[in-house]
């Protein structure tokens, strides 16, 4: 089993949240126990042949003329559907198998989330070689069945805190180390230096020279810019002096001395200052959420631009690095996030822009508290659920994307104990299409194919997305996005920004903060053409973008109001194939090779798009159609229906109640409390409702199983130009081919 990521939850705002009644053993329901596939040629539903022969068989992954997104070798544009994996397997077979698993249901792209770093008693620099040895058998298995590999080889957080062997005097927090101690840096250029440039044992070739390695990423969730920094500042060890000596550079440099720095600054002394050995201090992190302004201000201004600076030099040098070891793979910097996401992630993400692709880790995520629960779901947990059906805020895909970079989610799902799963690859497929995502990954699948409600030692996992509502609902959302079915909107926000105005915090148009208030317009920069902030729901409606050192004046905004509806509560996309009632708790989806549902179905009654009628008497459920010939849903000889409901594991119980959100004011909400959180295998709730599908050639419809293979008659009639078919009691999938006449 792979190494199992605790999260900060803990320092994670919690978010509007929507209860309903939890899955338990009085839902009808199914037992999803499928055994091995056999990847059989007569399976129905199998995606491999949407991924190349091999992966990397044309060249390299490269960015388009524009920047903003990805191409093969070829040049030819893609789109990924992507995973997080656990490398942690030795056995060849069981990741061949977990490639092809993969492939089946439509992934072209997975992460690697590994640590090259060793253990006490090693020196900094020696590097984890059986880390190196399952990170080469992974990419090798998942090339061979067309799949790219993204390798993260750092997370501090994986370090277990910096080793006395390692020689870091004074300081074992390992947050924020790597960007300004040149020891740790020594040790990280030895550990890539090791994995990129040692041949593989089974090739010969080293991964410098792999082009199924599409994406470097520097590290992991780290950032000078987090509340993590608290730490760094209090422990006042090696990194500390390192760091405060260079900040004591820059203000010579910008200042001409650290006198007249300290002059500028209104004499605002911090922490660590010592203007004889040339150093100078830091603020605590939450002085710097907002800039105070005047003299003291300025110098907070200065510590988040060198701050920023420093983490930008680290980015760069270390892919300049990089290139002299031979690597030809897009580099990535990082993914993480700021203590005040509206003033300060643009400082960040100018951070990455030294390097070639962007990304940010965010999770869907609803209230969970109790015992282990960075990674479990115990007895006496607490939780509620959460939907972006009625909560867009939440979207994890409602993302500012600069302009020249590609844009990914390096981790990313609808997070357990959350019921409301099944609507997210809806979500992902239509809103990546929409705003021009390239990558999403979604965290994490830890088994050879599916994962398990409960692990062999007893504990219920959080964070599996190999799941009946996870890998189990990847194919329709896979041939969706990955062919074009939903087509790319119209850039509605287009923000272009000064440097000094993000280092002094000053507020930007738009926000990715879910508690960004749209009403709040204090602050925007004088030479902005835009004067209010932007309506967040202008995510929902087309890309976002963001210049970073670009001019203000040329910020610009399209008229939302024909999109945004906000006494009706629902938005629509710029190309009107998206529309979300937010208010009803509806998604639909209508594009002409693609038409789905996701939400509260059982209220909304039938729900008509253009060639496909849904009537779901499920509470909640999500329903995909899609071609899979490439042809429009009305003229298709071959298509595919795909149903999520909700699942929990076979003897899960809980009982509702109110629920303590926050120890300090004691805030409730309605929620659950677990009582048992099951064993395996999972439970799906059964499908109840109709589907009428536009399409006179259409005659069969076939029960698919979990392996794609057929299982039965699904009961469909054809009549009038229309066929009609009983959603499916016990099956994810559908398959409906025309007869005779239809071809």
């Amino acid at each position: 089993m792979p190494i199992v990521i605790p999260r900060f939850s803990h320092l994670i705002p919690a978010m509007v949240l929507t209860c309903s009644m939890s899955v338990a053993s009085a839902v009808d329901s199914w037992a999803f126990n499928p055994p091995d596939d056999p990847f059989s040629a007569d399976a129905l539903v199998d995606l491999r042949g949407m991924n190349e022969k091999e992966a990397g068989i044309t060249g390299f992954v490269t960015r388009t003329t524009d920047g903003n997104h990805f191409q093969l070798g070829n040049h030819k544009p893609v789109r990924f559907w992507c995973v997080n994996i656990g490398a942690g397997a030795d056995n060849a077979g069981d990741l061949a198998q977990e490639a092809r698993f993969l492939a089946k249901h439509g992934v072209n792209m997975i992460r690697l989330h590994m640590q090259l770093s060793s253990d006490e008693g090693s020196k900094v620099t020696d590097v984890n070689r059986k880390q190196v040895a399952q990170i080469w058998k992974a990419v090798a298995a998942m090339k061979k069945e067309g799949i790219y590999s993204t390798i993260s080889p750092y997370w501090a957080g994986a370090t277990g805190g910096l080793k006395n062997s390692w020689g870091i005097t004074g300081h074992t927090d390992p947050w924020g180390v790597l960007f300004c101690d040149k020891l740790l840096q020594e040790g990280y250029r030895s550990w890539i230096k090791a994995l990129y440039t040692d041949p593989d044992p089974e090739n010969g070739k080293t991964l410098a020279q792999e082009s199924s390695v599409a994406i470097i990423q520097l590290q992991n969730e780290d950032s000078l810019l987090f509340w993590t920094m608290i730490g760094f500042i209090n422990q006042k060890g090696l990194p500390f002096d390192e760091l405060c000596k260079g900040f004591g550079d820059f203000a010579v440099k910008k200042y001409g001395s650290i006198d007249k720095a300290m002059l500028a600054w209104g004499n605002s002394g911090a922490p660590g200052d010592d203007a004889a050995s040339g150093k100078l201090g830091f603020f605590q992190v939450w002085e710097i959420t907002s800039n105070p302004g005047g003299p003291k201000g300025e110098r907070v201004a200065d510590q988040i631009e060198y701050w920023s600076q420093t983490m930008h030099d680290f980015n760069t040098e270390m892919e300049k690095y990089l290139r002299e070891l031979g690597c030809k793979q897009l580099v990535n910097a990082g993914n993480w996030r700021v203590a005040d996401i509206v003033k300060q992630f643009d400082a960040e993400r100018w951070s990455y822009s030294g390097n070639e692709v962007m990304a940010v880790n965010r999770y869907m995520s609803a209230f969970h508290k109790g015992p282990n629960d960075g990674w479990a779901l115990e007895p006496g947990s607490q939780y509620a659920n959460n939907s972006c059906t009625t909560d867009p805020s939440s979207l994890p895909i409602n993302t500012k994307q600069p302009v020249g970079y590609p844009f990914m989610i390096t981790e990313s799902a609808w997070v357990m104990p959350n019921l409301y799963q099944s609507e997210g690859p809806v979500f992902i497929s239509a809103y990546s299409a929409l705003t021009g995502l390239d990558c999403y990954y979604w965290f994490a699948t830890s088994a050879r194919n599916w994962d398990v409600a409960l692990w062999p030692w007893g504990k219920a996992p959080k964070w599996s997305v190999g799941t009946p509502m996870g890998v189990g609902l990847f194919p329709a959302a896979a041939i969706s996005y990955r062919n074009g079915y939903i087509k790319a909107g119209e850039t509605v926000v287009h923000e272009e920004r000064e440097l000094t105005d993000i280092w002094h915090e000053r507020m930007p148009i738009i926000a990715e903060e879910a508690g960004y208030d749209p009403n709040r317009d204090a602050g925007i920069p004088t030479k902005s053409s835009v004067k209010t902030t932007v309506n967040p729901l202008a995510f929902l409606v087309g890309r976002v973008e963001v210049v970073y050192g670009g001019n203000p004046a040329k910020s610009k905004v399209v008229d939302l109001k024909p999109f945004i509806d906000e006494a009706g509560k629902t938005v629509t996309s710029s190309t009107k194939e998206e529309k979300l009632d937010f208010g009803n708790g509806l998604l639909t989806v209508d594009s002409p090779k693609a038409q789905s549902v996701a939400g509260f179905l059982g209220k909304a009654g039938e729900i008509k798009l253009t060639d496909v009628n849904i009537t779901c008497t499920n509470p909640y459920a999500s329903v995909m159609v899609v071609s899979m010939d490439g042809k429009p849903i009305h003229q298709s000889d071959k298509i595919l229906v795909q149903i999520g409901t909700t699942q929990r594991a076979t003897g899960w119980t809980d009982h509702a109640g109110k629920i303590e959100t926050d120890e300090k004011t004691h805030a409730t909400i309605d929620g659950f409390t677990i009582d048992s959180p099951g064993t395996n295998p999972f439970q799906v709730e059964k499908a109840a409702g109709t589907i009428v599908i536009n399409n006179p050639g259409l005659m069969t419809a076939t029960l698919v199983d979990p392996n794609g293979m057929k299982a039965g008659d699904a009961g469909g009639t054809s009549s009038g130009g229309l066929f009609t078919m009983p959603m499916p009691s016990s099956s994810l999938y559908v398959v409906i081919t025309a007869g005779e006449k239809g071809k």
